[in-house]
């Protein structure tokens, strides 16, 4: 993906409708200029202000912005207007893996095998320390790739 200064809704070409939280919506989009596909999530700032969450999107940004780990979704880009804050990720195409383990009950021991990565100290701090946890991030954000 083209990194750039200034991100805009009109940088993407915005695809199917992927999934839905208490802050917003998930798109599949395309980025324009180069064509790489992502995962839009459009917070909109009425429930930012409704939920005093403007710190914990701060720190969920800050956190997942210095991630780089194969099972850790990947920001690429954050931008905001009047409206809304986007948060363009990188795209889970197979989905999340609590997801996928839920649906399976377990792992046998080859799959868990496959899909097991160690996770960074900081990511495993910001898992047991519920004070600066975000939403979602510790577990509903590791992929399958």
């Amino acid at each position: 993906m083209a990194t750039r200064e200034e991100w805009s809704m009109s940088d993407f070409e915005i695809g199917k409708y992927i999934g839905e939280g208490k802050f917003g919506k998930v798109y599949l989009a395309r980025e324009k200029q180069s064509g790489y596909v992502v995962a839009l999530k459009v917070i909109f700032k009425v429930k930012l202000e409704k939920y005093r969450f403007h710190a914990h999107l701060r720190r969920e940004i800050e956190i997942q912005r210095d991630l780089d780990h194969p099972n850790v979704l990947r920001l690429f880009a954050w931008f905001h207007d009047e409206e809304k804050v986007v948060l363009v990720l990188e795209y889970a195409a197979r989905g999340e893996l609590y997801k996928v383990l839920r649906a399976a009950g377990r792992f046998d021991e080859r799959t868990a095998a496959t899909v097991r990565t160690p996770l960074p100290v900081s990511l495993l701090v910001h898992c047991y320390f519920p004070v600066v946890s975000t939403v979602g991030l510790p577990f509903l954000l590791l992929l399958l790739t």
